[in-house]
């Protein structure tokens, strides 16, 4: 029998689906095969950066949050 693999991707949004799991409303468009790739992702995505001497990242991505599915899921990415 075959193992299922994960994936995790950055996600926006609080849509669940019927069973409560979170179901972004976007992505970030990777399937990251581990953890900690998707947040080193996010923090690109989020761009933190010093501007005028204040601290500014991207309002779109400011509450993403890592969403896991199994390579058998088509549904979210």
């Amino acid at each position: 029998m075959k193992a299922t693999k994960k994936y995790y991707s950055v996600g926006i949004g609080k849509n669940t689906d019927m069973h409560y799991n979170a179901s972004p409303d976007q992505t970030c468009g990777h399937r990251h095969r581990s953890y900690k790739t998707a947040v080193a992702c996010q923090q690109k995505l989020l761009g933190y950066h010093k501007e005028h001497g204040k601290t500014v990242c991207s309002a779109k991505w400011y509450n993403s949050y890592i969403v896991m599915s199994a390579d058998t899921d088509s549904g979210w990415i």
